[in-house]
């Protein structure tokens, strides 16, 4: 999959894993500029043609290339009014349960940066872990297992892509360390905060 080459429209989706792109020119003189990603579900590379389009790690909906197939446009996945893609970030002392299916992410603290959310999995889910800037996947129990109670809540940030029965397909999980001030530390934590 690192040698896979990234075509097609709005449908896409990519995750960055990492907001640092390597910089290269192709063979006609074009610059261009390469992320690890997750591109539809894949674990491999994008490239863009400015460094500007992915400027945070995340999840981009309404990708657009150019004629050169580089990514030209694309939007950053924010709050969960979308139909598809909804993005919780800055999530703080999150505890996360996982039972028959259902993967639960419940504020702890009653921080206004948590989310109380219900995630009915589909049958071919997958979670996408992003280990600083490596795309692992696990299970849903494993990822409960490692946030299930108050001494060890998730902070950072989730992403989920939903299919046509508006079940979860696909979670993208960014865990970030938080200084003494509460705000994220140790790599790009996103946008702020998404709505519930």
């Amino acid at each position: 999959s690192d040698d896979m080459n990234v075509s097609g429209g709005s449908d896409d989706r990519v995750y960055i894993l990492d907001n640092s792109p390597s910089s290269n020119v192709d063979t006609d003189g074009n610059d261009y500029y390469e992320y690890d990603a997750i591109v539809n579900g894949e674990i491999g590379t994008v490239s863009a043609n400015s460094e500007s389009i992915f400027d945070e790690v995340g999840l981009y909906s309404d990708i657009q290339y150019d004629s050169d197939e580089y990514v030209s446009d694309a939007d950053l996945v924010s709050g969960t009014s979308d139909d598809d893609f909804k993005g919780w970030v800055d999530l703080y002392d999150t505890v996360i349960t996982y039972s028959d299916g259902i993967l639960s992410f419940v504020g702890y603290r009653g921080s206004s940066r948590s989310v109380d959310e219900d995630l009915v999995l589909a049958d071919d889910y997958t979670i996408f872990f992003n280990d600083d800037g490596d795309g692992e996947t696990m299970t849903a129990s494993s990822l409960a297992r490692d946030y299930d109670d108050a001494e060890s809540c998730f902070t950072g940030h989730i992403y989920v892509f939903e299919n046509d029965d508006d079940e979860t397909q696909e979670i993208y999980v960014y865990e970030y360390d938080v200084d003494d001030s509460g705000s994220g530390g140790g790599g790009n934590p996103g946008p702020g905060a998404g709505g519930d």
